[in-house]
């Protein structure tokens, strides 16, 4: 089954479907901010016209021609961020003060495994049970991901992408922006620990990864649209 082919169009940007190079006007309809092209045909191209950066005209030169070909180099997964690390690093939150000498150092000192009912609301650790000094009830109020709760049997939950935005549990400790792509990374039985740091710390860990993210992608366009990027032919 062939399914129309739709193209969202951009500002200062147009796109046909072209046959030998001639633009199809017949079955072109306006809908919304879509145009309809209907269904392609063996051998249609589509084509932009004309506002195409430098680097995407280089890739589709490099990459034109009967033969599969790929660039015969890569970036390494870990280059940037380390997503084998086991030590998450957290900054604690209001309600940390609220637990026991022996569950704050806990924190901070034990392992912790992800139990098999972790899922992309939020990751439950096991590990020694945390207790409150004076158990109190908190009122419901804000978390993202990354917020580490505390629940009333002392289990640890570690908030992430589809969790809610309130809640009532105890939050032990928030973590860093910059390690949110480790704990994504992580799966039921993995073990990780906490390491403290200030607010301070986290945002120039998390301002040095967006200049390394940066610095990384004028890297590979640099490449691309150079000599040094050779491709291998199948």
């Amino acid at each position: 089954m062939s399914l129309p082919l739709r193209r969202r169009i951009n500002h200062g940007e147009s796109w046909f479907l072209t046959k030998d190079q001639a633009t199809l006007e017949s079955g072109i309809t306006l809908c919304s901010n879509l145009v309809d092209i209907g269904t392609p045909n063996n051998g249609d191209v589509l084509v932009a016209d004309p506002h195409v950066s430098v680097i995407s005209l280089t890739m589709l030169a490099k990459l034109s021609g009967s033969q599969v070909k790929f660039f015969d180099w890569g970036v390494y997964a870990n280059s940037l961020v380390n997503y084998g690390s086991s030590i998450i690093r957290v900054i604690k939150q209001p309600e940390f003060e609220w637990f026991d000498s022996f569950s704050r150092e806990a924190f901070f000192k034990d392992v912790f495994t992800l139990n098999n009912q972790s899922n992309r609301m939020g990751y439950q650790l096991d590990g020694e049970p945390l207790t409150q000094q004076d158990p109190k009830q908190l009122l419901s109020t804000s978390v993202s991901m990354g917020t580490i709760q505390v629940t009333s049997s002392g289990t640890m939950i570690l908030l992430m992408a589809d969790c809610q935005t309130t809640g009532g549990y105890p939050r032990i400790a928030q973590v860093a922006a910059v390690d949110l792509p480790v704990c994504a990374q992580l799966k039921p039985g993995d073990k990780i620990s906490f390491e403290q740091i200030t607010i301070g710390e986290a945002e120039a860990a998390y301002v040095q990864l967006e200049n390394d993210l940066r610095c990384l992608g004028k890297g590979i366009i640099q490449k691309i649209i150079s000599n040094s990027a050779p491709m291998l032919r199948i």
